[in-house]
Order: structure tokens, then sequence, then C-alpha cells
């Protein structure tokens, strides 16, 4: 059942990463595996912590942000 879960997350945060990367993330390494996987669980939880946190959504913005530019730097689009 977890491997399903994580799956769905990896997918959901490739095609984010993928959107925002005009293309170039492709996700299939360990490095960038992981970077879909972050993006993806913070994907499917943000509404889950923007009802519960309310006034933290430019916190929670602010990180969204930090991560997927770090996802998007160069090492991450580079394939092995």
């Amino acid at each position: 059942m977890d491997f399903i879960l994580d799956v769905v997350v990896h997918r959901i945060g490739v095609y984010v990463l993928g959107l925002l990367s005009g293309g170039r993330f492709k996700g299939e390494s360990g490095f960038t595996w992981g970077c879909a996987v972050d993006v993806g669980g913070l994907m499917l939880l943000s509404p889950f912590a923007a009802s519960l946190l309310g006034s933290s959504i430019p916190v929670a913005r602010k990180l969204m942000s930090a991560m997927v530019d770090f996802c998007l730097s160069p090492r991450a689009l580079s394939d092995p």
C-alpha cells in the first residue's frame, strides 16, 4: 500500500516540476526521485495544512517556493 502512495506522490511531483521546468525535469534518478516525492507530498498535504494553519499560508508559500527552487537547480535537471 505504501508503494502505491509513493508512486502517486512521485507522479504528482514530476508533473508539477515538469510544468515549472518546461519539461526538462524527469525525476528518474535518486536525487530527482526524492525531490519529486517531496514536492508531490507537499502538493497533496497543502490543502490540509492550509485549513489547519490558516494564517500561516505565506510561510507555507515560501517553503514550497524554496523546495521547488532547490529541486529545479541545475543538479536536479542534469541526467547522469
